[in-house]
């Protein structure tokens, strides 16, 4: 904020010797001179007197050294009143990432659109995807996290959240690598008769309903396992173990090393967004409002 040949002059007189100076700024003895005489120059009055024996400050550069110190100090004072002012207007929002519902899309969303929100910045704090934590998570979002990304077709989960829809997720097949229908590119439902099957508990979605009624009526000896309303890690482990099938996302592609995902030939497919409170905080409003706006314009 201060003029750099303001803060020159000062150190000058400061160590009384240009050359001095010129070590304490990392500038060569030509440029410290050369400040000073521009800003003798500038302002119209000479400030130092040169003589063999060094340097003096005249009347005026007395008046001026004076003043120069206070301006700089105020000049810090502002700054940091400055940064306070804007340190109590920035908010941050807090997004849950997990194993399941990894958080990267949101923040390359953010990325895209963080300069147009000075205020907001966004923080990512770890969670687990254990079945029995779940609801608890659910219940106290905006305690330790604000807002998640996930496949959100819950009834249980639409009671104490609010949803902001970003794509439809298809219902796809993970199989394990050992499968005969793990060379496969896509699937027939037909494909699925006679397997074993995991899948989510009738009751709380549906979505899975659907595709559970699909199932039943095109395999008519397909062997359905009920794994509860939430799939946490154990669910893919058991997949695998059991050499069985388990309906899933293409999103959850990465979740097991030893399963692959295939596509099925049908068109069942689970909401995907963001999961955040019934009574979002002003700024966590503020960001959903601000991905909203930023889903609006891509799809215009």
């Amino acid at each position: 904020m201060v003029h750099p040949q303001l803060y020159t002059f000062v150190k000058v007189v400061e160590c009384r010797s240009f050359s001095k100076a010129a070590d304490a700024l990392f500038l060569s003895r030509v440029s410290v001179m050369r400040q000073v005489n521009a800003l003798e120059e500038r302002i119209g009055v000479r400030l130092l007197e040169r003589g063999s024996s060094g340097i003096r400050l005249t009347p005026a550069g007395k008046s001026l050294y004076r003043d120069s110190l206070q301006i700089i100090l105020e000049s810090g004072e502002a700054v940091q009143r400055a940064r306070k002012i804007a340190q109590a207007t920035l908010h941050t929002v807090r997004a849950g990432t997990s194993l399941l519902n990894p958080c990267q899309p949101l923040v390359s969303i953010w990325d895209e659109i963080r300069g147009d929100y000075p205020n907001l910045r966004l923080r990512v704090v770890p969670y687990s995807d254990e079945q029995n934590e779940i609801l608890e998570l659910l219940s106290t979002l905006g305690k330790r996290f604000d807002l998640f990304l996930g496949v959100n077709d819950s009834y249980t989960w639409q009671e104490v959240t609010s949803f902001l829809h970003l794509r439809d997720e298809p219902i796809q097949c993970a199989v394990p690598i050992t499968h005969p229908l793990a060379s496969r590119t896509s699937l027939q439902v037909s494909d699925l008769d006679g397997q074993e099957l995991m899948m989510v508990s009738e009751g709380d979605s549906p979505g899975n309903a659907r595709a559970r009624a699909i199932l039943q009526s095109a395999c008519p000896d397909l062997r359905i396992i009920d794994v509860g309303y939430y799939y946490d890690i154990d669910v893919f482990h058991t997949c695998v173990e059991r050499n069985c099938l388990l309906l899933s996302f293409g999103l959850w592609e990465n979740v097991h090393p030893s399963l692959v995902t295939i596509p099925i030939e049908w068109d069942c497919a689970i909401p995907y967004g963001l999961v955040y409170p019934k009574k979002p905080s002003p700024e966590v409003a503020a960001f959903i409002e601000a991905v909203r706006g930023y889903l609006q314009h891509e799809t215009a």
